[in-house]
C-alpha cells in the first residue's frame, strides 16, 4: 500500500501538533515495512525533525517547494500539494494537520484526517486569526472529504460528535494517541543532561513546572496567581514554551508587576530541547497544569514517563488522560488547588508510580496497529495485536 504523508509542517520547529505526527511515520514505517511512505514537504525538514524523524527504506522523502515564495506552506498546500499526490497515486494520505486543501484531491484516494481537538468550534476567540480563517475555509470540507476521522481522545471524539452529528453518522470513527516512541528512548539512554533552570539559577530548588506555548487557552493568569499564595522560599515555579499570541503576555506582565508578588521565584525559560525537557520533568517536585481545555494533554504524559507526578484540571481530555494517575482539580478554587499540591508531595511515590501505569494505555504500537487494519477494512474495535502483515 502507498501512504502519502501531509509534512507541511516538518520545514518548522516541532512542537505538540508536529511530534504526534513524527510518532505516526516513525511507528507506521516501522511497523509495516511492506507498505511505501511518501512524506510530502514544501521544504528541507527542521533539524530537529530530521533528528527525530527515523528514516527507513520504506520511506520516501519528497521536497518539493514552490519556485517562489517557497515557505509558505499555506500557499504549498494550494498550488503543488495535490500534483504530488496526482504523480505519487497513493492509496491513502494522512493528515495530521486537522485539514487539507480538498481542491483536486485524487477522487480515490483515502483520506485520513487527525483531529486533535475542537477548539475552533469551542475557544474559536483564542486562536491565531489565520488560524482560525483556515480552519473556516477547509476543516469542514476535510471533515466531509475524509474515510476516517482520527481523533487524539475519547473527549476529543466526543465533542465531535457533538457539533458535527451529520457527518459523524457516515464515517468511520477512529480514536488513539500516544507518547512519541523516539521520546521514551531518549528518557532510557543513559545521559548527562543539562537542567536549564538550574543552569539559570546556578542551584537546585523544589520547582513547581509547566509546559506549553503561553497562549491564552493555557490559563496561567491563573497558574500565576496560584504561585503567589505559595511559599516562595519553599516553590519555584518554571514555565517552559514558546511564546505564543493574543493578549496573555499583558496579562502575565500586569500579574507580575503586582505589589508583593514574588518575582525572582518565577521563571519562563522559553523553548527547550527534548533532552533539556527530560531534565526538567525529571528533577521537578511537579508538573501542573490549569488549562481550559486539552484535547489530549501530552506534555502530563511526557512528564508520567519521566517519574514526574501530574496536577491538571478537571476538565476536558486531562480527566482521560490524569485521573487515577495523577489528580485532577474540580473548579478555579486557590485552596482546592493548594490541596493538590498537598497530596501530591505527601504521597508522592505513589503517584509516580500510576503515572507509569497509565502511560500503557498511550502506546503508537497497539494504535497503529488497530488503524492499519482499519484501513484493511476491520471492524471498528475488533483487532488483533500483531505485527502488521
Amino acid at each position: 500500500m502507498k501512504i502519502a504523508f501531509d509534512g507541511v509542517r516538518l520545514a518548522k520547529k516541532p512542537m505538540g501538533v508536529t511530534n504526534i505526527g513524527i510518532s505516526i511515520i516513525n511507528t507506521y514505517a516501522r511497523l509495516c515495512p511492506q507498505h511505501t511512505f511518501y512524506i510530502l514537504t514544501n521544504g528541507e525538514l527542521h533539524p530537529e525533525v530530521r533528528s527525530k524523524l527515523q528514516m527507513r527504506d520504506n520511506i520516501i522523502l519528497v521536497n518539493s517547494p514552490l519556485p517562489v515564495f517557497g515557505s509558505i506552506g499555506f500557499l504549498w498546500s494550494i498550488v503543488k500539494f495535490h500534483r504530488l499526490l496526482k504523480k505519487i497515486k497513493p492509496d491513502v494520505l494522512i493528515a495530521p494537520n486537522f485539514f487539507v486543501v480538498t481542491w483536486f484531491l485524487p477522487k480515490k484516494m483515502k483520506l485520513v484526517l487527525y483531529i486533535h481537538d475542537m477548539v475552533y468550534k469551542q475557544y474559536r476567540d483564542t486562536m491565531q486569526l489565520i488560524t482560525r480563517l483556515q480552519m473556516q475555509l477547509f476543516f469542514d470540507a476535510s471533515l466531509r472529504r475524509a474515510a476516517i476521522l482520527w481523533f487524539n481522545s475519547a473527549y476529543t471524539e466526543q465533542q465531535f460528535i457533538y457539533h458535527y452529528p451529520d457527518i459523524a453518522q457516515g464515517t468511520l470513527l477512529f480514536t488513539g494517541a500516544g507518547i512519541n516512541p523516539g521520546f521514551l528512548q531518549r528518557i532510557a539512554q543513559p545521559a548527562i543532561r543539562t537542567n536549564p533552570f538550574y543552569g539559570k539559577t546556578g542551584r537546585r530548588k523544589d520547582y513547581l513546572l509547566f509546559v506549553g506555548t503561553v497562549e491564552p487557552r493555557k490559563n496561567l493568569a491563573f497558574l500565576l496567581r496560584l504561585f503567589k499564595t505559595l511559599d516562595p522560599d519553599k516553590y519555584q515555579l518554571v514555565i517552559a514554551g514558546d511564546p505564543g499570541w493574543g493578549d496573555m503576555r499583558k496579562h502575565i506582565d500586569e500579574i507580575l508587576a503586582e505589589k508583593d508578588y514574588p518575582l525572582d521565584a518565577v521563571h519562563f525559560i522559553g523553548y527547550v530541547t527534548d533532552d533539556e525537557l527530560i531534565a526538567l520533568y525529571r528533577d521537578a517536585l511537579l508538573f501542573i497544569s490549569t488549562s481550559l481545555n486539552e484535547g489530549l494533554g501530552l506534555p502530563q504524559l511526557e512528564a508520567m514517563a519521566c517519574g514526574c507526578p501530574v496536577i491538571a484540571p478537571h476538565n476536558s481530555a486531562m480527566i482521560e488522560v490524569v485521573q487515577g494517575a495523577g489528580v485532577t482539580v474540580k473548579g478555579w478554587e486557590i485552596a482546592d488547588w493548594k490541596k493538590a499540591i498537598g497530596s501530591i508531595t505527601a504521597d508522592r511515590q505513589h503517584y509516580i508510580n500510576q503515572g507509569y501505569l497509565r502511560l500503557k494505555s498511550y502506546q503508537w504500537d497497539d494504535i497503529i496497529t488497530r488503524l492499519d487494519n482499519y484501513l484493511d477494512g476491520a471492524r471498528r474495535y475488533s483487532y488483533q495485536l500483531i505485527t502488521c502483515s
